[in-house]
Formats: structure tokens, C-alpha cells, sequence
């Protein structure tokens, strides 16, 4: 089933407050309110800035990511499409909203997390994509066969297709694409290409190539 990419309270970035993280936080949140968390995360706080709540609910939200991922429910899935055990796929999933494995990704609106899997995707291009609200993710081709499991937010792809958060798509060797982030929130999914991937305009990107 398709999840919604908007998320319910609407507090994102500096909004943030303890008021609201004790919402959100301690009430059991839902995909989209933890979703909107890791992305007040992300987001800039003025320097300038003195409400005394803003700093103290963003430290906060900052150190319970620190220890926590909001993909539980998906852990066995990459887990299982990157042939890793399931703590493993647990570490990097942790690591998913750390800015700090982040790289530049094929234009200024797309960013990578090079990930490495078992055996069954040892000749496979494999890591976390991460595309900004609005943008478009290039045309590319896949060498093979491609897999991509939604983490977060939304996309439509060439063929109006839209495929949400939790949800899997699959491209067969050969095809190429461009695709479309939904919501406003950012795009968070995993790729697996076999044999790796052809952007337009460039040379083949293969498995163990530092820009894959």
C-alpha cells in the first residue's frame, strides 16, 4: 500500500520545539511524523536565533537520532535485497540520517550513501539515494537488472507510475528512466543495479567504481 509523503504536523526546521517533540517523539509516531523529524534534523538553524526552545528541541532531536533509526519495520528488507544480516542492515539504516556518509550524487539535487552487500549483489552497484523535493532524478540506464526499495517520500516515474515509501520497483536490464520526487519532503530509497549504470551523456558506471 502507498504511504503518504506529507507529513501531519507540519513542523519542520527551526519550528521544532520541545512542545513538539514531545508530540511527536513520545506518542508513538507514524512513518510521516518521524519522516518530518529527521528532516527538521537536517535542516539549518539560524545562527541568529535565540528562542532557548528551538536549540534545546533541536539538541534533542539530533541526539535521539543518534541512537535510533525510523526503518524498523523495513530492516529485513534491505537486509534481504542486499544479502547482509539483519544487524547489519540495522548499522546502516542508523546511518541513513547521519549527513556525514552522504556524497555528491549525479547532480546538486541528489546525494549518495555507497553501501557494500553479500554475495548475491557482490556485481551490483548498491547504496542509498537521497533526491530533493521537486527534483528529477537524471535519465540513466541500467547494465541490469534494478531493484529500489522506498525508504521515505515519494516518486513518479517516467511512466506515471508513483511508488511510495515501503513499496519496491523494479527495472529490467536495459531500460532507462528519469523520475520525479512527490511530496516535500526528501526522497530516501535503496538501488541495486546489476552490472551498474549508464547516466546520459556519461560513461558507464560499474560495481566498485568510487563514484557508484
Amino acid at each position: 500500500m502507498k504511504r503518504s509523503t506529507s507529513s501531519p504536523s507540519r513542523r519542520v526546521g527551526p519550528q521544532l520545539s520541545d512542545e513538539a517533540l514531545d508530540e511527536l517523539i513520545g506518542t508513538s509516531p507514524d512513518r510521516d511524523a518521524l519522516d518530518a523529524l529527521a528532516f527538521a534534523a537536517a535542516s539549518d538553524v539560524d545562527a541568529s536565533a535565540t528562542d532557548a526552545s528551538i536549540t534545546t528541541g533541536r539538541a534533542r532531536l539530533l541526539a535521539a537520532l543518534e541512537t535510533t533509526h525510523r526503518f524498523d519495520d523495513l530492516e529485513s528488507q534491505v537486509a534481504a535485497l542486499l544479502d547482509i544480516e539483519v544487524p547489519r542492515a540495522r548499522s546502516m539504516l542508523l546511518d541513513v540520517d547521519r549527513a556525514s556518509v552522504w556524497e555528491d550524487g549525479p547532480n546538486d539535487q541528489c546525494a549518495l550513501f555507497h553501501v557494500e552487500g553479500g554475495e548475491q549483489v557482490r556485481d551490483a552497484v548498491t547504496g542509498f539515494v537521497r533526491v530533493e523535493p521537486g527534483a528529477t532524478f537524471p535519465e540513466h540506464q541500467h547494465l541490469g537488472d534494478e531493484i529500489v526499495l522506498v525508504l521515505q517520500g515519494a516518486f513518479r516515474d517516467h511512466d506515471g507510475t508513483l511508488v511510495g515509501a515501503g513499496e519496491v520497483a523494479r527495472m529490467p536490464a536495459g531500460s532507462s528512466h528519469a523520475f520525479e520526487v512527490e511530496g516535500d519532503l526528501p526522497l530516501l530509497y535503496l538501488a541495486i543495479i546489476q552490472r551498474g549504470v549508464l547516466f546520459e551523456g556519461g560513461e558507464p558506471i560499474y560495481p566498485g567504481d568510487p563514484r557508484a
